[in-house]
């Protein structure tokens, strides 16, 4: 029989991984689209609303960890 106290920290640590994985791809994206936003000299209100943009998402990106972090000491 399977421990399913186990199975539910494994599928719950799967799960922050993967919102980890998919917060680091958007903010990764986000940061591209600025780089080439920028190199190709757009208006400084579009630039202003992509750093926004790439603000909101780092906050999400350390929102995703700090859950890491907490159900790291919950197990630990």
């Amino acid at each position: 029989m399977a421990n399913v106290g186990n199975t539910n920290l494994h599928d719950r640590f799967r799960t922050l991984v993967g919102d980890l994985n998919l917060a680091q791809n958007q903010f990764q994206f986000k940061c591209a689209e600025l780089v080439r936003n920028y190199e190709e000299s757009q208006p400084k209100k579009v630039l202003e609303e992509k750093k926004i943009d790439l603000e909101k998402l780092y906050e999400k990106l350390k929102e995703v960890m700090k859950k890491i972090v907490a159900f790291a000491a919950k197990i630990g």
